[in-house]
């Protein structure tokens, strides 16, 4: 105790002795176990008085903490956490102790505890990690406001003023008790005070004006760092008329050479945000600017970015007017880039775009810095530059005139990623104005860039003027940047105001996009006419005086940009109705087909998983209107656009009636005639059946007579002609037609012979086809065993099994390729099989495989999917005994095995349900019934083993005593399942029932209560229908 209070006398008389302090240092070391309590306390806090730091002492201290962790009283553990914050000691075991007795110890702080716990909190980083502590500070400082006098004030509002979140409630509460001891505070304690109030935002008026009349008089004498950190405050709350802060500029002004870089910077940053509004300021500046040519001083990066970012804002683009003329000496830039050119930026992503917007606005383009940006930026860390500091680098090139074509294609690379909607739309069409800056640059624009007669044709991706000049990988990317954007302009579309057309479409039009990028290819022909002819006539916008956030949000009573667009869209409809013959261009209908096709495939349930997706809620109306253009131009569409029409709508899922009928009528009437001389028309023909069958529309007698006539003349063709007939997709047209099951056999053998010769050609197949071809395969089976002639049915059944056989292998062998990708198809075909199939026949080679997939990929599918996957494994009895070679028919399975997979298919149900009760707790009651039905009929499975069997009743015992908890929530469906699952428990397994250790008597009595509402039709509990 003794060595404690000799080492608290010389730091409190100021006899910072480092020799005499490392002797006492090695003492208190040796006999640190000795050291009390309090001892502890005063030896931290006198060696953090005199600022030193001995690591062999502060391990000693720390040890002793350890000790006597819970003998601390409130002092000790603020005086403690104090000594390591002034230290800057980050001892976490020692400081997770300390700030842990917080909470326990909160009501035992006095206001000064309070004010040095909060302080050392925040200035050692760990008010984030530590947040009951914390809270609890505020909350007793709340509770204890009116006992703080204004030093402790200053310290609890600067500490709170340095943190993320924000405390403006506590501020206000402090500002009466700040005014009451304003009168009482030193100098430093005022600049903490007015420091504190700027830092935070917070601006009460009594406050900041007490403080103000107090620091006027008190300037002369304040430290010339608390003046920067003053100027600095004042800054930050712009009060560029105050005459403290003229005072402030005229001090700085006469100490400016005294000024370190930090200092030279803040005041830089400071004179920004006030603007040279009086004499003083512009002295000032022009004194830093002075300092700054000395070149006697070095920066660091963020003092770089931040003198660069001020000199802009006061001389640069879109500078503030200035109500003292100030001048900018052209080597001060210069000067500053020497030094940025000097350090490395490689961790320092975001200044260093800061730093060429800077020099952009300031219009220094010296190639030679923007080239060391350039390889700064490609060397470093891109995750740490935002979307906005993307976007302003590329403007920031294209101002001064510099186009790097790595940059660019580094800054489009990061900008192409995510979902549609992931990049804020002000950070496009900035990109987008500076590809179009660059475009012009590089490339010129001319009326003989724009299309002839006011109207372009339908532009591609080799037809745009984008970068002509440039490697064509850079204009791809380009190209898609462009098309990104306009569909973010689509998916927003309900949100923007239409104005926003009048800014993006020039530079499409510029660059010849406007009539094959979404959204703009909505617009009629008379206004894309209009657009192209203003975009040629006016030159890009500048970039750093464009403010387009007025235009991008919807006003109440402006139109939307999807509005917009749906009354482009009714105005070209309402041009097509007045007259054909008025009409100029005859292609029209051709195009908007084309459209129709290429919005139908932006839904999100869309199957082509490379295109973009849009949600529905913005491309339902779009295709209904482009829908209703084609009605009106009907009757100048050729037969294949009405189809191409007709199955886009039905596929997309939007079918207005009147639409539909228009179609269906105009089909009827352009039906060809002459099959062999228009045999390229087959692929539309089956499109034609797939679209009618799909929106449920009968086939009319003479339509179905002429499709029947169509095929019947095709059936003599050679075989050689078929792969030109049949498309590039020949398994989805012959399963199509196959939907025609009541035509004669000629035409039915013509089909599967082409579809045999396309499987074993390997041209065109896709597994999505010959799914679907499969299930047309399979309902064609059962339809000729019920209208077809045995000597007939038995000729053809030998072609259906042979086809059958084929698509199997295929689908099992693109599954087996790539297992892990094809879960979704697996799930799918195993849906469609029960309702289509309710006879089995060959498929057991296939069932193998398909459980195969679902149980590999049980994770990714969920319990969903399994569920899904083992209702459609019960309803096709595949766990039935079947002997070895023998077909039998009536419901049950094949059970011509291929050799080694006769025991694969029950291993992977076992398996699958495993997966599936160890999520029992996330299953939905849907699901759980699914599960005891598959469970229910696997009971007593030969294919099965014994251990399995077991597995199989102790799930089902507990899936059904969870669904008898969750009784309330079954839907019709559920307990219809359920019931059969009662019937035929009570019918084939009693034993089991009148077993008490099997399930639950509350189970026992659902049960019987289900097998009797059987009988009188099902009730659902609670209710009666």
């Amino acid at each position: 105790q003794q060595l404690a209070l000799l080492c608290n006398a010389y730091a409190r008389l100021d006899i910072v002795d480092r020799h005499l302090f490392s002797i006492l240092s090695r003492w208190v070391v040796q006999q640190a176990s000795e050291l009390t309590p309090q001892g502890l306390a005063t030896v931290a806090n006198a060696y953090a008085r005199a600022q030193l730091r001995d690591q062999e002492l502060f391990i000693a201290v720390g040890e002793a903490t350890h000790r006597h962790l819970h003998n601390l009283t409130a002092q000790h553990i603020a005086n403690l956490l104090n000594a390591y914050a002034k230290l800057e000691i980050r001892d976490e075991r020692v400081l997770a102790q300390l700030i842990g007795q917080i909470p326990k110890r909160v009501r035992d702080f006095g206001t000064l505890e309070l004010s040095q716990s909060l302080h050392a909190l925040t200035k050692l980083e760990l008010a984030s990690t530590h947040r009951r502590a914390l809270l609890c500070l505020t909350e007793a400082v709340q509770e204890r406001v009116s006992e703080f006098r204004s030093r402790q004030l200053a310290i609890v509002l600067h500490a709170l003023s340095t943190l993320t979140t924000s405390h403006a409630r506590l501020f206000s509460d402090l500002s009466p008790q700040v005014l009451a001891t304003v009168d009482m505070a030193g100098d430093q304690s005022l600049a903490l005070l007015f420091c504190a109030y700027a830092r935070a935002g917070q601006s009460p008026e009594d406050v900041l004006r007490a403080l103000l009349d107090r620091l006027e008089s008190s300037i002369a004498a304040t430290h010339r760092q608390a003046q920067v950190q003053l100027f600095h405050a004042c800054g930050r709350l712009g009060l560029h008329k105050e005459p403290v802060a003229r005072q402030l500029a005229d001090h700085l002004r006469r100490n400016v050479l005294q000024l370190p870089a930090q200092h030279v910077s803040n005041c830089l940053l400071s004179l920004a945000r006030l603007s040279i509004a009086t004499e003083e300021f512009a002295s000032l500046l022009a004194a830093l600017q002075a300092r700054i040519l000395r070149r006697d001083l070095s920066f660091e990066p963020l003092q770089l970015a931040n003198m660069l970012h001020a000199l802009a804002a006061l001389h640069g683009i879109g500078a503030s007017s200035e109500h003292v003329p100030a001048v900018l000496p052209g080597t001060v830039v210069p000067a500053i880039a020497d030094q940025i050119m000097q350090q490395r930026w490689e961790e320092h992503q975001q200044l260093i775009a800061s730093v060429a917007v800077s020099c952009a606005r300031l219009r220094y383009g010296s190639a030679t810095l923007f080239s060391f940006i350039s390889r700064a930026v490609s060397d470093g860390d891109c995750m740490q530059l935002s979307n906005q500091g993307l976007s302003d680098l590329l403007a920031s090139f294209v101002a001064v005139g510099l186009f790097d074509l790595d940059l660019f294609s580094f800054v489009l690379s990061q900008l192409d990623t995510g979902s549609v909607s992931s990049v804020p739309l002000d950070c496009l069409i900035k990109t987008l104005f500076a590809l179009d800056h660059a475009n012009t640059m590089i490339c010129g624009t001319s009326d003989q860039q724009s299309p002839k007669n006011g109207r372009g044709s339908e532009s591609t991706a080799t037809a745009t003027t984008l970068f002509l000049q440039c490697p064509e990988a850079f204009r791809m990317q380009a190209l898609a940047f462009y098309r990104r954007l306009g569909l973010t302009l689509l998916e927003l579309s309900p949100r923007l105001s239409a104005l926003v057309l009048e800014e993006a479409a020039p530079p499409f039009a510029r660059a010849s996009l406007l009539d094959s990028m979404a959204p703009l290819d909505l617009l009629s022909q008379q206004s894309r006419a209009h657009i192209r002819a203003m975009a040629f006539q006016s030159p890009p916008v500048d970039l750093f005086c464009l403010d387009s956030s007025n235009n991008l949000s919807h006003a109440p009573g402006q139109d939307t940009l999807l509005e917009r667009l749906l009354r482009e869209l009714r105005f070209s409809c309402d041009i097509s109705s007045a007259s054909a013959v008025e009409l100029s261009d005859l292609d029209e209908g051709a195009r908007s087909a084309k459209l129709l096709a290429r919005y139908a495939v932006m839904l999100q349930d869309s199957s082509n998983s490379a295109t973009i997706s849009i949600t529905a809620s913005v491309l339902d109306p779009i295709l209904k209107q482009l829908g209703m253009v084609l009605q009106s131009q009907a009757a100048r569409l050729s037969f294949e656009e009405v189809v191409s029409t007709l199955e886009v709508l039905t596929d997309a899922g939007v079918r207005p009636r009147a639409v539909l009928d228009t179609l269906y009528h105009a089909s009827k009437d352009k039906f060809p005639t002459d099959a062999i001389a228009s045999r390229t028309l087959l692929t539309s023909v089956a499109a034609l059946c797939h679209s009618l069958l799909t929106i449920g529309q009968d086939f009319a007698l003479d339509l179905r007579d002429c499709i029947r006539k169509y095929l019947g003349m095709l059936s003599n063709v050679k075989e050689s002609d078929w792969n030109e007939m049949l498309g590039s997709r020949p398994l989805q047209s012959v399963s199509r037609l196959l939907a025609m099951a009541d035509a004669d056999e000629q035409i039915l053998r013509a089909l599967l012979l082409a579809a045999t010769r396309e499987i074993n050609s390997g041209r065109g197949q896709k597994v999505e086809d010959a799914c679907g071809l499969f299930l047309a395969l399979l309902h064609l089976k059962t339809l000729t065993l019920k209208t077809m002639p045995g000597d007939c049915m038995s000729s053809l059944q030998a072609l259906i099994e042979e086809a059958m056989a084929l698509v199997e292998a295929m689908i099992a062998k693109h599954i087996r390729a790539d297992a892990s990708q094809s879960p979704e198809l697996a799930l799918g075909l195993l849906k469609a099989l029960p309702e289509s199939m309710p006879m089995m026949c060959s498929s057991s080679k296939l069932f193998p495989v398909l459980a195969e997939c679902v149980a590999l990929n049980s994770q990714a599918l969920g319990t969903t999917g399994i569920a899904t996957s083992l209702n459609a494994f019960a309803r096709l009895r595949v766990l039935d005994a079947a002997p070895a070679n023998v077909v039998v028919q009536g419901g049950a399975v094949s059970a011509d095995l291929a050799s080694g997979q006769e025991d694969k298919l029950p291993r992977m149900l076992a398996m699958m349900l495993r997966s599936f009760m160890v999520r029992e707790r996330r299953l939905q009651v849907s699901e759980a019934v699914q599960g005891a039905h598959f469970c229910a009929l696997a009971l007593d499975s030969p294919r099965l083993t014994e251990e399995e069997r077991l597995e199989v009743r102790a799930g089902l015992a507990r899936l059904l005593e969870r669904l008898c908890w969750q009784r309330q929530r079954w839907s019709l469906q559920d307990q219809k399942t359920l019931a059969n699952v009662a019937t035929l428990l009570r019918s084939e397994y009693p034993e089991l029932l009148s077993q008490g250790s099997w399930v639950s008597s509350s189970v026992v009595s659902t049960l019987s209560a289900l097998r009797n509402d059987a009988g009188d039709g099902l009730k659902l509990f609670g209710q009666s229908l």
